[in-house]
């Protein structure tokens, strides 16, 4: 009894810090969204062959991931929305395709309609696995946000404004410039994003590269981030 109180007393401490679209996520048994399989609520508004159609998606988000990166570990919790209506209460003002709520016992990933395909899928379940292998703690302090974004843009093919921004040639800013959130969405995301995705895949193309579940397997185990990566994009 004492160990359940105590972490209730955990959870309850920990959701008071956070406001109600996180809160709304965690608790997303209380609504009418259905859990289709391990970890994937849909809202009921869907019919039959659109929840089947997300549930083929979020497969094979997983396996674009697998192939690039290796297996998953991370057991999310994804929310998918059926409007932007019934996405609203999973997300802060102006809805994204999609968001990771890193929390110290699990992630929680809304999907809104704009975000409901395999791009964003595989964009945000990276994330999910990122601060899953660093652990809690760690991610708290350790990685920078251009590389959080970064390892996740790899498996993002979206036509978007960051991949215009690559082909064309732009000057991207210094990674060195977005290392917070703040920082990264800030000014021109597009541009943010596409610096973020060029320096993680010169990062992941460079001979000493130890593949990203082992390098954060160091970070997690005390290694710095910035001497670990650094020494593996030479």
């Amino acid at each position: 009894m004492k160990i359940g109180f105590s972490f209730s007393l955990l959870v309850a401490g920990t959701l008071a810090f956070y406001q109600s679209h996180v809160i709304a996520s965690v608790a997303i048994d209380i609504f009418d969204y259905q859990e289709i399989s391990a970890g994937l609520y849909v809202d009921p508004l869907f019919t039959a062959e659109e929840q089947a159609q997300i549930a083929s998606n979020t497969v094979a988000a997983r396996n674009r991931i697998a192939s690039f990166y290796g297996d998953l570990t991370a057991t999310p919790i994804l929310i998918v929305s059926s409007s932007d209506e019934r996405s609203a209460k999973f997300f802060r003002g102006p809805l994204d395709p999609g968001r990771t709520y890193n929390l110290p016992w699990n992630q929680y990933i809304p999907i809104a309609p704009a975000g409901n395909n395999i791009d964003v899928l595989a964009h945000e379940l990276v994330h999910a696995e990122t601060y899953h292998r660093l652990g809690f703690l760690n991610s708290l302090k350790s990685p920078p946000m251009w590389f959080i974004e970064g390892v996740a843009m790899q498996v993002d093919f979206r036509e978007s404004r960051a991949r215009s921004y690559i082909s064309q040639g732009h000057v991207l800013p210094p990674v060195s410039s977005l290392e917070t959130a703040n920082q990264f969405m800030s000014g021109d995301r597009a541009l943010n994003y596409a610096a973020a995705k060029v320096e993680i895949s010169t990062w992941l193309s460079s001979g000493g590269y130890m593949g990203l579940f082992e390098f954060l397997a160091k970070i997690r185990n005390g290694a710095d981030f910035y001497e670990l990566f650094y020494a593996n994009a030479m």
